[in-house]
C-alpha cells in the first residue's frame, strides 16, 4: 500500500493524476489567447470572491496576487487585441512588443477601434485608457505586485497606502470587458474575410 508521500514521490510535476477531474487540457485549441486572459481574469474573481466569503480576513496578503493576475489579464486581452487589430488592418499577423507597459499598446489598438468604429462611443475608450494609465503610473513593468522591492532594492509600490479590491476589481472587470470586446470584434472580422477569400 501506497502512502501520499509515495505517490507524490512518483507522480510528475507536470503530467495527469488520479483524480481525472483535476487534469486540465492545456494546448488543445490553435489560439490560447482566450484561454490566458479569461483564466487569469477568472483567477482574480475567485480570490475576490474568497475574500467576500471570510469577510475579507486574508485582503492584506491577497491584494497582491488579486491585483497582479488582474492587471496581467488585461495587458492578455489588450495584446490579443493588438495581434488581432493588426491582422485585420495588415493581413498578416504581429506579436505585441516585449514588455509590459500598457498604454503605449493601447494607443494603437484605440487607433485600429477607432478606424474600424469611428462613430462608436468614445467614453468606453476613455474608460479603457483611464484603466490602463493607472496601470502604467503604479505598475509598469508589472513588478510591484509581483515583488515589495525592485532590483536595487527599492520598494516598488512606496506611493500606494490603501487599495479598495472591490472598487479595483469593479473599474478592472470594466476594461477587461471593453477590451474583450474589441479583441472578439477585430477576430472575427479576421475570421469573417478569411472565410469570404477562401
Amino acid at each position: 500500500m501506497h502512502s501520499e508521500s509515495d505517490r507524490q514521490e512518483e507522480a510528475p510535476l507536470f503530467g495527469p493524476g488520479e483524480d481525472y477531474k483535476f487534469n486540465a487540457r492545456l494546448n488543445f485549441l490553435h489560439d490560447d489567447r482566450f484561454l490566458y486572459a479569461n483564466g487569469y481574469k477568472r483567477a482574480a474573481e475567485v480570490l475576490l470572491g474568497r475574500l467576500h466569503e471570510d469577510r475579507a480576513r486574508d485582503i492584506d496578503f491577497l491584494v497582491y496576487p488579486l491585483i497582479f493576475v488582474m492587471r496581467h489579464a488585461l495587458e492578455l486581452q489588450l495584446k490579443a487585441a493588438y495581434a488581432w487589430g493588426h491582422m485585420l488592418r495588415d493581413g498578416h499577423p504581429i506579436s505585441p512588443p516585449l514588455g509590459h507597459p500598457l498604454s503605449k499598446l493601447w494607443a494603437v489598438v484605440q487607433g485600429f477601434a477607432e478606424a474600424r468604429w469611428p462613430d462608436g462611443d468614445s467614453e468606453k475608450l476613455d474608460v479603457v485608457t483611464k484603466v490602463l494609465d493607472d496601470l502604467d503610473c503604479h505598475d509598469r513593468r508589472s513588478q510591484a505586485f509581483r515583488y515589495p522591492v525592485d532590483t536595487r532594492g527599492t520598494r516598488t509600490k512606496p506611493e500606494l497606502g490603501l487599495v479598495n479590491v472591490d472598487q479595483f476589481m469593479s473599474i478592472a472587470l470594466t476594461a477587461y470587458t471593453l477590451l474583450d470586446g474589441i479583441s472578439t470584434a477585430f477576430e472575427n472580422a479576421c475570421e469573417e474575410r478569411s472565410d469570404n477569400q477562401g
